[in-house]
């Protein structure tokens, strides 16, 4: 057997991740997904009921997970739920930041000038600009203008929308040491191949 041994622990497994905008659509998908990955994680967005229940359903598949109400435009906030983290787990290893959603090139600069600034202290930093996803925000545009989702799947190659947890997998890759040497990048291509027409 060539002295190969599987690693059946996730790919997260041992880290404590911290992870925004987690009561819907990519944030609650990514919880549950490095959960399952083997990842202690924090939860945090505003919507108090949703977190308790997203953290109780990760608990009660044998997952570790708590949460934390915050908002993050308000620096407090996140000092907090940092602060949590490295209370219960005894540090921070990641931080999947996914609440709200930004401008593509303003992303880009950002996460090359971050990852430029902390690269020398092991800090990587990088960016998924997703195509279009199936959550909340997009249901109700596609409810509003139902020919959007049509004209969006006919511009891309693999003609459909993403569920959350393909963003997710994303997400985990890169918040793992798999990615151990990516740093500064801005993954646009999690797009169905929306950017290559």
């Amino acid at each position: 057997n060539d002295n190969v041994t599987t690693d059946h622990r996730g790919i997260l497994a041992g880290k404590s991740v911290l992870i925004t905008g987690a009561s819907s659509g990519i944030g609650a998908a990514a919880a549950r997904l490095f959960a399952r990955e083997g990842a202690s994680v924090v939860l945090t967005a505003r919507r108090a009921e949703r977190l308790s229940a997203l953290a109780e359903e990760i608990q009660a598949e044998g997952g570790t997970a708590t949460n934390v109400v915050a908002d993050v435009t308000r620096a407090q906030d996140v000092e907090r739920a940092v602060s949590v983290a490295v209370e219960r787990y005894g540090r921070l290893d990641a931080a999947f930041n996914n609440a709200g959603y930004g401008e593509a090139q303003t992303s880009r600069h950002l996460t090359k000038a971050l990852a430029a600034e902390y690269g020398a202290q092991g800090i990587r930093v990088n960016a998924i600009a997703p195509g279009t996803t199936r959550s909340e925000m997009i249901a109700g545009w596609f409810a509003a203008n139902p020919d959007i989702e049509k004209e969006l799947h006919r511009a891309t190659p693999q003609q459909r929308t993403a569920e959350p947890v393909e963003i997710a997998e994303a997400a985990a890759w890169l918040c793992s040491d798999r990615a151990s040497f990516v740093t500064g990048a801005n993954l646009v291509v999690v797009d169905g191949g929306f950017t290559i027409i």
